[in-house]
């Protein structure tokens, strides 16, 4: 199942509800003022607004966009807009913030030729200055995406999506970037054994700094199947993967992960059911797992 980027025509809306009435509502808009979108949010410590997406500005299209907003009025405090070396297609995905106040980002860039390249950012909360940008990029040349974002105790950023690899297309990606730098601490890409579409779209840290990672990976005899995979945190190793087959011929996918107070794992998606219908793989049920911690398996 690839990815597909969809074009969207309107402006980025940021809305906040209290109660049942607004509280406030922003609505930003970039210098050309054509496809604007947020796709995530998160409050700092302050109690401040900072989302993030993508705003359309003149003679760079689609760019990487953080901005912050005063959590009692909605107004604006700062807007961090960031291009990728291409001018075109920039986005961001998800956002996180550290116990410093800072905020990191995930997403994808457009570099050199038509592809992106998985990307994570730091911004200084105060002000929103770039604090420095990690590029990851595939030995492919198709998109490479980050999809998910966590900082771990350590104040290191972990962020999660796919590469594009040569010999087994879209890989499930998880790397973690030293909170200090930037520089990339270590990089772990699985393939599924159809070795075609892989991808991750959620993460998590653990108490004790391992790394879970949730999406879809494609097999040869199920076809895409609900995966969670854990990961040593020290080194990336992969600790213990766990694949989910619906009962119908559609593709199952995790879309979030997180961790209990012992350490196991619950994880959030579809899965695709039996069905009479004519058209069975346009189905998904509502699925939520649970796994031991310690090995991925059932209790």
């Amino acid at each position: 199942m690839r990815h597909l980027r969809m074009a969207v025509v309107g402006v980025w809306s940021l809305v906040c509800v209290w109660s049942a009435a607004w509280a406030w509502q922003v609505t930003l808009n970039g210098t050309a003022d054509r496809a604007e979108l947020a796709t995530g949010v998160t409050v700092d410590a302050a109690g401040d607004v900072v989302a993030v997406g993508w705003t359309d500005n003149r003679g760079s299209l689609n760019d990487f966009t953080v901005v912050k907003v005063a959590g009692a009025s909605g107004a604006e405090v700062w807007r961090a807009v960031i291009v990728g070396t291409a001018q075109r297609f920039d986005v961001a995905q998800a956002v996180t913030v550290d116990a410093a106040g800072d905020v990191l980002v995930a997403g994808d860039t457009q570099t050199a030729g038509p592809s992106t390249d998985f990307v994570v950012v730091k911004v200084a909360g105060a002000n929103g200055a770039e604090r420095w940008r990690a590029v990851i990029d595939g030995t492919g040349t198709s998109n490479d995406e980050a999809r998910a974002v966590t900082v771990d105790a350590a104040g290191d950023a972990v962020a999660a999506g796919w590469t594009e690899n040569r010999g087994s297309g879209l890989d499930v990606t998880v790397a973690k970037v030293a909170g200090a730098s930037g520089a990339e601490v270590w990089r772990m890409a699985l393939d599924g054994a159809a070795h075609r579409d892989d991808q991750a779209f959620a993460v998590s840290v653990d108490g004790v700094g391992d790394v879970l990672t949730a999406g879809v990976t494609s097999q040869s005899d199920t076809g895409g199947d609900f995966t969670v995979v854990k990961v040593a945190g020290a080194n990336g190793a992969e600790v213990w993967r766990a694949s989910l087959d619906g009962t119908g011929a559609g593709t199952d996918q995790a879309n979030a992960v997180t961790v209990d107070g012992k350490g196991d794992v619950l994880a959030a998606g579809w899965t695709s059911p039996t069905s009479p219908r004519l058209l069975p793989r346009m189905e998904a049920s509502f699925t939520v797992v649970k796994r031991r911690g310690t090995d991925g398996g059932d209790f």
